[in-house]
């Protein structure tokens, strides 16, 4: 019959700090959870997306479905087409 061994296997040097310190990325009893904050790529994608939503309201894309009447644009490409011949003053 074989003999199981019961000798745990050696750590590499700094491997046990590595899955202590990844054991606790998610908070513990003494330090809070680090949402993101120590991955550069999340940080940049989390600001791309808050400068995407304010120039979007910034620009009034918003309110695009509400666009103006037939009239009013009738009569700014009749004054377009004015300032184009030289027509208007």
């Amino acid at each position: 019959m074989k003999q199981i061994s019961t000798r745990k296997p050696k750590l590499q040097s700094g491997m046990a700090a590595r899955l202590r310190q990844e054991a606790t990325a998610l908070g513990d009893e003494d330090t809070p959870i680090q949402f993101g904050y120590g991955n550069p790529i999340l940080l940049i994608i989390v600001v791309v997306g808050i400068l995407g939503v304010s120039s979007y309201f910034a620009l009034g894309l918003d309110k695009a479905g509400k666009g103006i009447s037939d009239e009013e644009m009738m009569r700014r490409y009749v004054a377009t087409s004015e300032t184009m011949m030289g027509t208007r003053n």
